[in-house]
């Protein structure tokens, strides 16, 4: 599935030089961004949304069927 935003970062992409994106890279991570791990927004869900998740154990792979209702985050 294609949406616009994603065209247009593709077409960004395709037709920058390795120079600028590295430029552009290196100021992204110069911001020390950080984020919730997956566990997090699994345990936050289920404390606000009154959901139940059973993680696996760290380090645990799952071989998942590709069908149509596959999402990527």
């Amino acid at each position: 599935m294609n949406s616009p935003l994603a065209n247009k970062l593709k077409d960004l992409l395709d037709n920058m030089s390795q120079e600028e994106f590295n430029k552009q890279w290196d100021e992204i991570v110069s911001l020390d961004l950080q984020g919730p791990s997956f566990a997090d927004v699994l345990e936050y869900n289920a404390s606000h949304f009154n959901v139940d998740y059973d993680l696996p154990e760290e380090g645990t792979i799952y071989n998942v069927p590709t069908n149509s209702y596959n999402l990527a985050a």
